[in-house]
């Protein structure tokens, strides 16, 4: 790519609207009404995962080289793999929580990944 130009081209996958989205590198993720995240290749413009789970749609994410954090309208925090596209943690509202997580962002010091 020149200096002061730029390409576009549209990422076709997601079956309802785009809630959010973050991009690193060559790698996007994104979260839908459609109630999953889906990881982006930029060079290939492909999908490579499509991390299920949430059962209402996704609202905010954040990720880095070790995890992807997503909340939900469910009213969830999930924890993702975003190597194996696997869930490892979900969290739960409690019973007196009646608000949504609409964004967050997490810090780290160092890159440590969790097995």
């Amino acid at each position: 790519m020149q200096s002061g130009k730029s390409n576009s081209y549209t990422l076709c996958g997601h079956s309802d609207g785009v809630v959010c989205l973050q991009f690193s590198g060559n790698r996007v993720v994104s979260g839908s009404y459609d109630h999953t995240i889906r990881i982006w290749d930029l060079e290939t413009r492909t999908c490579t995962h499509v991390l299920a789970g949430h059962e209402l749609g996704v609202l905010s994410l954040q990720f880095n080289d070790c995890i992807i954090v997503s909340a939900s309208m469910d009213k969830t925090v999930r924890i993702w793999c975003p190597k194996s596209g696997r869930c490892i943690r979900v969290l739960e509202h409690s019973e007196g929580y009646r608000n949504l997580f609409r964004c967050f962002v997490f810090f780290s010091r160092q890159h440590q990944c969790v097995p």
